[in-house]
């Protein structure tokens, strides 16, 4: 059963939380247009958000090696590959063996994107704050909710919580 989480405008809900690593990722809903994602994590470590845009419990348009990048309805709004820019990505496929995975992707800035990527100043913990912001529209579409799972890369490995099965459900305020 998926968990629905809605909110009044500038309130912060954790959507990824991993107590024994003290990592949050908080959504923040700004206003009818802006919505944000933000995380103090370790430096080096980043997060994405991965949007079952069509909302139909599938990742991308088939399995395996994709028949083209055209874009599609699933979306995912992270880091690219090197930590400092924002890099936006259709989802493509779905792992053959394991639907619930995503296979292949678009390259980050293929298709548009009006997202941005802010960090913070480094403390004395080597921690940074890193800031996703997005319009809603890209989030939403045209739905009142997005269906999301949110993923943390440690530098070693990528761990996610919810799944495209059992998606963390948000409401558009």
């Amino acid at each position: 059963m998926w968990m629905a989480i809605a909110l009044a405008f500038g309130a912060q809900q954790p959507v990824y939380e991993d107590r024994a690593q003290t990592v949050v990722v908080n959504y923040t809903q700004l206003s009818a247009s802006d919505v944000i994602f933000s995380s103090h994590m370790p430096v080096g470590w980043s997060f994405n958000v991965q949007l079952d845009g069509n909302q139909d419990g599938r990742w991308g348009v088939g399995n395996g090696h994709p028949k083209s990048d055209a874009p599609t309805a699933d979306r995912s709004f992270g880091l690219h590959a090197d930590g400092k820019t924002y890099c936006f990505q259709h989802i493509l496929t779905a792992l053959p063996e394991d639907p619930g995975l995503v296979f292949a992707s678009s390259r980050c800035g293929r298709h548009p994107s009006l997202g941005t990527v802010d960090f913070g100043e480094v403390d004395d913990k080597s921690r940074t704050t890193i800031t996703i912001k997005l319009p809603a529209d890209e989030l939403f579409g045209s739905f009142e909710t997005a269906r999301i799972r949110v993923c943390v890369w440690d530098t070693k490995q990528i761990t996610c919580q919810y799944t495209l099965a059992d998606p963390l459900v948000l409401t558009r305020s």
